[in-house]
């Protein structure tokens, strides 16, 4: 129970270092979390997002993310972030693989992983794929701003179908 207590104190610390942008305190702050505990999920997703947003090392990042899921299954925003990392690092193939997977765990947000699968399949030209997820996108849909985006979306890869066919 010390222990756990002693984490918790920790964690606050690193997000209080995180606020302040003292990166390098909240990164050996984490490090030493991580050698105490090395199945602590959320430390894992903490220096996950410290090597994404902070530092630029996107493996290390997907690392992190990897070990947090294995640690804390049920932590949904290691789902999100990986969906956004893996369609930023252009891995399309690795985020149809993820996303399988992914639109399985309870409380994630098929809006956001379906949105991500078509923007993927559009920016690597698989127009018929992408038309496919923004309509699924569409069914998850319920902000009117996101609803827009996918009619949007929609009208945009189907010109460039048309335009594609022409060539």
């Amino acid at each position: 129970m010390n222990i756990l207590f002693n984490i918790e104190e920790k964690m606050i610390r690193v997000n209080k270092y995180l606020y302040e942008n003292k990166c390098i305190k909240a990164k050996r702050l984490l490090e030493d979390i991580l050698e105490e505990e090395p199945d602590c999920g959320v430390a894992h997703f903490e220096m996950g997002m410290l090597y994404y947003h902070e530092l630029a090392e996107y493996d290390m990042a997907l690392y992190h993310f990897d070990l947090c899921k294995r640690f804390k299954p049920g932590f949904i925003p290691v789902y999100h972030v990986t969906v956004q990392l893996l369609y930023q690092l252009n891995k399309h193939k690795t985020l149809l693989k993820y996303a399988e997977s992914c639109l399985q765990i309870e409380g994630v947000n098929k809006y956001f992983v379906y949105k991500h699968l078509a923007m993927s399949a559009e920016t690597t030209l698989l127009f018929k794929p992408s038309i496919k997820y923004y309509k699924q996108a569409k069914l998850y849909a319920i902000h009117e701003h996101d609803i827009t985006f996918i009619k949007n979306s929609l009208m945009r890869v189907k010109e460039k179908t048309v335009n594609k066919s022409r060539k």
